[in-house]
């Protein structure tokens, strides 16, 4: 599920098993808005399960960029993972969760700088 707001794309990662409980979140920031800056992502993870959420976004073959909440306690949002991409490029995001070193991966997204 990939809702838009406030020019920002927002992916929820929802339980299997739970209906309706949210784990978390990765949220990409397009441009920069209210405070918000530009070509930026960040994650949260909202549930105590132990998983933490990890978002990396595919710039080139050796250089990604990671958003991530391994190793804080539940609830917590990561600090923005941010810098300045070349304008109207698709990039590949990758979500997971983590725990332990381990990561499950949950999903791909494509999002645009």
């Amino acid at each position: 599920m990939q809702p838009q707001a406030s020019g920002n794309i927002l992916y929820l990662i929802d339980f299997p098993d739970l209906s309706g409980t949210t784990a978390g979140w990765v949220e990409w920031s397009q441009d920069p808005s209210g405070g918000d800056p530009g070509d930026s992502m960040r994650v949260t993870d909202s549930w105590a399960d132990g998983y933490g959420v990890e978002a990396d976004l595919d710039i080139s073959s050796s250089n990604f960029r990671i958003a991530t909440t391994a190793g804080h306690n539940s609830p917590y949002t990561s600090k923005w993972a941010s810098g300045n991409l070349p304008e109207r490029h698709k990039y590949n995001m990758d979500i997971w969760m983590v725990k332990g070193g381990q990561h499950t991966w949950v999903d791909s997204i494509t999002v645009t700088s």
